[in-house]
């Protein structure tokens, strides 16, 4: 069952490669919702891909390929308005090693972006302090804006990186900076 899903990524992802970006639903095991996602490489571990939300980019979003319930194709239509719509025209694809989640978290910690980070049970948005181990201490603030002492996040419970959406980019910079 999983080859016969990587195949539907990778084959939407060649397309994209191509200049003909293709969107597919993505249903994860801890969320009950899927999400539009224009695939862009994947490795044996994780997969990248921009998020399509109503036919305009919003972000990145980053996951371990285990997390992954369900992957369809949104059909022909769909993806021919969003190329007549021109979505991914000027679509620039951030250089992140995404061969393991530990790399990707690593890749964040030197940054310092915002982004958030979803496990099973929990959301949070923030920055990636430190990378050791198996865990990462991720600080994090709320929808109050008040920041967080860091909360210690084992890497194998990600489900689900989001970096550059239009949520977090706008919350993030309308708070005290730290």
């Amino acid at each position: 069952m999983k080859e016969k899903l990587l195949k539907v990524f990778d084959k939407a992802a060649d397309k994209t490669a191509a200049r003909k970006p293709t969107s597919i639903n993505v249903f994860f095991s801890h969320d009950s919702y899927y999400y539009n996602l224009i695939p862009l490489k994947r490795s044996e571990k994780a997969a990248f891909a921009a998020r399509d939300n109503d036919f305009q980019l919003d972000g990145f979003l980053i996951f371990p390929l285990s997390a992954v319930e369900d992957i369809r194709s949104k059909g022909r239509k769909y993806n021919e308005i969003m190329r007549a719509e021109g979505v991914c025209n000027d679509l620039a694809i951030p250089d992140i090693d995404i061969s393991s989640m530990k790399k990707v978290c690593r890749h964040f910690e030197k940054s310092g972006e915002c982004i958030s980070v979803e496990t099973d049970d929990d959301y949070y948005i923030g920055k990636v302090t430190q990378v050791s181990g198996k865990h990462i201490l991720f600080e994090w603030f709320d929808a109050r804006g008040e920041w967080y002492e860091p909360v210690r996040i084992k890497i194998s419970d990600i489900r689900l990186i989001t970096y550059m959406s239009r949520y977090v980019q706008v919350f993030s910079e309308h708070i005290e900076k730290r």
